[in-house]
């Protein structure tokens, strides 16, 4: 597992993260990413998304019942973890924030960004975005990132899917199923039911998007999402396209120029479906 700046700053994510492992009973180690774009000054976040914590108000506290101490951040960074992971080849990633780490990695090891089997990202969007008129926030939040990730991808043959926004918010569980998650034993059950009632609460809807978690599941469950290959280039300037993932749909062919990468799109899915398996999951694991 690897934490990035985005929805709040890296302490919270960090923190986020050994907390819902730790729910899970996974004792995974944990890397520290990038807190800021490239290394560079703090983008201001605000809780526009995920509350003051990242985490709805929702992180669970350490449960000093089990006798064991909090996980731990381990100390090898992001980068370099994945670096000597990538090596071995066929490692598929699955960024579900800014790609700052993963563009650190094209930069300072490309060979062993060249080994990877699969970049599978959520983030972008060909029709509009929700950070700004026309861009994503994981891509808006450092785009010279996803800019740097694309590019360095289509030169090294490293395939990319890009799970955006087009379908986000259409996988949503039932609110019956959220109620049963909220109430079930398992504590990882309860956090999964506290969130997705939070997202609900949020939207002001009785059912609820399980989020980045659509593109975690899209990728174990390729049969219900339809995707198309087509050509992307991230607009990655100041101005009111800053971000904008631009898709070219058209029929005519690839487009002229440098800055464009041939990427999977993820254009449709089978919401209900990808919720339900989703949901079965989780009571089969946790149950």
């Amino acid at each position: 597992m690897t934490c990035v700046g985005g929805n709040t700053d890296l302490p919270d994510v960090l923190a986020n993260t050994t907390a819902v492992l730790a729910a899970a009973g996974a004792d995974l180690p944990v890397h520290a990413g990038l807190a800021h774009p490239g290394g560079g000054p703090a983008v201001e976040v605000g809780e526009r998304w995920q509350g003051a914590d990242g985490l709805m108000g929702c992180r669970p506290a350490p449960d000093a019942s089990r006798g064991r101490p909090p996980l731990a951040v381990v100390e090898e960074r992001a980068t370099d973890a994945l670096a000597r992971l990538a090596v071995e080849g066929g490692l598929t990633l699955v960024p579900l924030g800014p790609q700052s780490t993963v563009a650190d990695l094209a930069r300072a090891h490309e060979a062993a960004f060249a080994r990877l089997g699969r970049i599978h990202f959520m983030g972008g969007s060909g029709s509009g975005g929700n950070v700004t008129p026309a861009a994503e926030f994981n891509v808006h939040h450092d785009p010279a990132a996803a800019d740097t990730v694309l590019r360095t991808a289509g030169r090294c043959g490293v395939p990319v899917t890009m799970y955006g926004l087009e379908v986000f918010g259409r996988v949503r569980v039932p609110p019956d199923r959220v109620r049963a998650l909220s109430e079930a034993a398992h504590p990882a059950l309860r956090l999964a039911g506290r969130l997705l009632l939070a997202a609900a609460a949020k939207e002001g809807a009785p059912d609820a998007t399980i989020g980045d978690a659509g593109a975690v599941a899209a990728l174990a469950r390729p049969d219900l999402v339809t995707v198309r290959r087509r050509p992307v280039a991230v607009q990655v300037d100041g101005g009111p396209a800053r971000g904008q993932t631009v898709v070219d749909r058209r029929a005519s062919g690839p487009p002229a120029g440098e800055g464009w990468t041939d990427v999977d799109v993820v254009e449709d899915v089978d919401g209900a479906a990808l919720a339900a398996w989703f949901v079965d999951t989780l009571e089969a694991f946790f149950g």
